[in-house]
């Protein structure tokens, strides 16, 4: 015999939000109502020459150098600080459940690139000319921005989260599935909180 049991409740218990609007919920939610749109003239970079000139960049937040993981980052420890102070649970450095993180895939920035040709010394390095200067040693710190884990490592050192720190690309739906996989995690019984996050700025030359 079996019996279908009733799912655990889970509440969402804080909200941080960032986005191409502006910092924090209220915020967000008075320009949301009035119709405003965060889409406009990207001033983040130069567009001479792309065919892309728009977009609903984050503009109040900002990281020198300009690079996706730092960028992602930043853009999730504030989203993180206004939820914890709603949401009261644990205490500084230390919450009390694991991190489902969604971030975009982590790339190396043209800059980047531009010097692991240039540290090559080859006139037009090839793939393995590359590869050879990257397992130097010389450009171990680019590496380690770049993992896909390492916005997520960041995010559990400072905030304190316990139990893993788990990192998901589902594409668009990236951060509805770091919000499932919490879910889950609580009605499993695996813990009583979850810090859930969607984190993107992923747009650059």
């Amino acid at each position: 015999m079996t019996a279908r049991l009733k799912p655990e409740a889970v509440a969402i218990t804080g909200l941080g939000v960032v986005t191409a609007l502006g910092v924090g919920v209220t915020d967000n939610w008075a320009r949301l109502c009035a119709g405003e749109s965060g889409v406009r003239a990207i001033r983040r970079f130069p567009t001479t020459g792309l065919k892309t000139s728009i977009a609903a960049t984050v503009d109040d937040i900002t990281v020198d150098p300009l690079n996706v993981p730092d960028l992602c980052n930043a853009l999730a420890e504030s989203a993180i600080e206004e939820a914890l102070a709603q949401s009261a649970l644990g205490s500084r450095g230390r919450f009390p459940g694991p991190l489902f993180l969604a971030v975009p895939p982590l790339e190396l920035e043209w800059p980047d690139r531009f010097a692991l040709a240039a540290a090559s010394n080859v006139a037009e390095p090839a793939f393995d000319d590359l590869l050879r200067v990257a397992a130097s040693g010389r450009f171990k710190s680019l590496d380690t921005r770049c993992q896909h884990g390492s916005v997520a490592l960041r995010l559990k050192a400072k905030f304190g989260t316990q139990g893993p720190a788990v990192s998901v690309n589902t594409a668009c739906a990236s951060g509805a599935s770091a919000l499932q996989l919490g879910v889950e995690a609580i009605r499993r019984g695996e813990t009583d909180a979850a810090l859930c996050v969607g984190t993107d700025g992923a747009v650059s030359a």
